[in-house]
């Protein structure tokens, strides 16, 4: 189902999003020196008319973001079971500039409810918008963060 832009849900998928439920939460490193710190990307769940619950957590390494390439795991589920067969898409903008990325990210389904991207990259420093399209059975939904990268 799409979510029509008169629902009162329809502002939580597009922007401007609420700092406080979309703010950044760091990780402390517990791994082996070599391995890049991560970043919790707004943890969230969201519902449609009390048909679906989908709970979205997203882990972006390197913390702090910065130009390059970039890792992202995804975690989804719908009422608590992990979400399976979905096209999940990523879209990369950069809403001061205009524009996105050159290079268009793959999100790969790894099952259990885990999707990676793969082929990600921030061109340049500053603000950037990652856009998550999240399609399966009648549920649509369209999740945008926002995330500052450092040069």
């Amino acid at each position: 189902m799409t979510i029509p832009t008169s629902s009162p849900l329809a502002s939580v998928f597009t922007l401007p999003l609420l700092p406080a439920l979309f703010s950044v939460l760091l990780l402390s490193a517990c791994g082996p020196v070599d391995e890049a710190p991560t970043e919790e990307v707004a943890p969230l769940t969201l519902s449609y008319n009390g048909d679906y619950a989908l709970q979205v957590d997203a882990l972006l390494a390197p913390s702090p973001p910065t130009t390059g390439d970039f890792d992202l795991s995804l975690e989804l589920q719908v009422e608590g079971e992990p979400l399976e067969g979905a096209e999940v898409t990523l879209e990369l903008f950069m809403p001061g500039h205009g524009h996105g990325s050159a290079e268009e990210p793959l999100v790969i389904e790894e099952g259990a409810g885990l999707y990676r991207v793969e082929n990600a990259a921030f061109s340049m420093p500053g603000l950037w918008e990652l856009r998550l399209n999240v399609v399966w059975d009648e549920f649509d939904a369209h999740i945008v963060w926002q995330v500052d990268v450092d040069g």
